[in-house]
């Protein structure tokens, strides 16, 4: 059976990385998941918290590497035959079937999640009910790139093989999860979209993406998407691409009063 690296970045957090392995452990196929937890050298005792959960495995970094710092730390402890990331925090779903959706070595596997903010829990549907399945990488991305880069997000969702190690690029901390997914496709033939939400993921103030300017992630948003899809096909597909993006972008954004705001950020990324 194939095994699962499950690993777990945390700074401090003792109380949400105890929910988070208890999570694996409750899993159904909690025998063929291995939690690592790195430790970004926290300031509260997080050892003891291992001690209630003999399976997992601990590393606690000499100094804090910072966010991405630390995930590029987490792919030097992967032994399973696939690894993914959970953050602290954040849950395994008890009903998902992880393992035994997994594709082959050649492929790379994501799930939908479960979005969780206060009572309230609802399935984000990423790439609609008739696109699960396998898909060749290229067309995948470029299809989904057209949407912007949010159905790649985030991180926690998708399973990679352990032969799918690459590194996280710490200049762009917003971005660097998807940099690093959409590199590791255009690596690999085949994307499996699964019709199952793997994880809940845990919306609380402390979170990253929360002290994002929107505005500011957005105009980033847009141009990792150009530079992507310049990539995919000699800068042929952007032209194709470049009309329906536009057009998506202000369907988006419809309030009145950001339209020239954003237009104006179209002019600036799309100049050729």
């Amino acid at each position: 059976m194939k095994k699962v690296s499950i690993l777990i970045p945390v700074f401090n957090s003792a109380e949400r990385l105890s929910r988070t392995l208890s999570s694996i452990y409750a899993h159904s196929e909690s025998d063929n998941l291995i939690p690592v937890v790195v430790d970004n050298c926290s300031t509260v005792d997080l050892k003891s918290i291992l001690d209630r959960f003999p399976r997992a495995k601990y590393y606690r970094n000499d100094s804090n590497l910072g966010r991405v710092g630390n995930w590029n730390k987490c792919l030097q402890y992967i032994d399973g035959d696939f690894y993914m990331f959970l953050m602290a925090g954040d849950e395994l779903n008890e009903k998902s079937d992880i393992v035994s959706n997994l594709g082959d070595s050649q492929t790379l596997t994501v799930f939908d999640m479960l979005y969780v903010q206060g009572e309230v829990e609802r399935r984000w549907r990423k790439w609609g009910n008739k696109c699960y399945g396998v898909h060749q990488s290229e067309k995948i991305l470029a299809r989904y790139l057209l949407k912007g880069t949010m159905p790649w997000g985030p991180l926690q969702t998708w399973v990679f093989p352990r032969s799918a190690l690459g590194e996280f690029n710490k200049n762009d901390p917003s971005h660097a999860d998807i940099y690093y997914i959409c590199d590791i496709i255009l690596r690999f033939p085949k994307v499996k979209l699964v019709d199952e939400a793997s994880i809940r993921w845990i919306s609380y103030p402390e979170r990253f993406h929360n002290s994002i300017d929107i505005w500011e992630s957005k105009v980033k948003d847009l141009n990792f998407t150009k530079k992507v899809l310049c990539r995919l096909d000699n800068g042929k597909l952007f032209f194709i691409s470049k009309a329906c993006f536009f057009a998506l972008s202000f369907w988006q954004f419809r309030n009145v009063r950001f339209k020239g705001i954003i237009k104006f950020w179209h002019y600036l990324i799309f100049r050729i």
